[in-house]
């Protein structure tokens, strides 16, 4: 198993296609009920951003762990790396992801590229020392550089790792996380 995958099943898969409010509701009742682990799928949807669901479902929640499933398609590889540091820095390292594509090498690839991206910026390179000025060790940044069959990136990330560094992610097709979706699912908002 990747050390940036995730082996754990999850107990609910919540269909995000509405209001908001109405779905950080649903999952703001699961946590308190419990609940482990909660799928925000927001596929399908051209409307609704699944960083910002998460987002929002990370500051209602105190302990479930948030797995949010991002089409590789419609999401550049670097766009999920920035979105997900920033989303795991609200969960508090409660957050997981789910490149969802029916193509396994583009799956993969992406999730490749978004673990480089993450750990471009060591733990310790944020220094905001007061006193000499110096905010970050930039020589300590990594550059990631990748020409894949169908993802590009020459640059390292512009913002720092969230708590865990990489974010695990999770690839039923592989055998890991939601072994049958629909048998578990409980919807939040259609």
């Amino acid at each position: 198993m990747s050390p940036h995958r995730s082996a754990s099943p999850v107990e609910h898969l919540v269909i995000v296609d509405g209001h908001l409010h109405d779905v950080v509701d649903r999952v703001r009742d699961l946590d308190l009920a419990g609940t482990t682990d909660v799928v925000l799928d927001t596929i399908g949807s051209t409307t609704v951003d699944p960083f910002v669901v998460a987002s929002a479902v990370a500051q209602a929640t105190d302990r479930v762990r948030i797995t949010v499933a991002v089409p590789v398609t419609e999401w550049h590889p670097y766009l999920i790396a920035r979105r997900l540091a920033a989303v795991d820095k609200i969960a508090d390292g409660r957050l997981r992801w789910w490149p969802v594509d029916a193509d396994a090498t583009r799956r993969a690839e992406s999730a490749d590229i978004v673990a480089a991206l993450l750990t471009s910026w060591p733990a310790d390179v944020v220094l905001n020392d007061r006193a000499s000025g110096i905010q970050v060790d930039t020589d300590r940044v990594t550059r990631v550089m990748v020409q894949g069959n169908h993802f590009t990136v020459d640059s390292p990330l512009d913002v720092p790792r969230g708590p865990q560094g990489v974010v695990p992610h999770l690839d039923p097709f592989d055998g890991f996380g939601v072994a049958d979706p629909p048998a578990t699912a409980t919807s939040g908002t259609r």
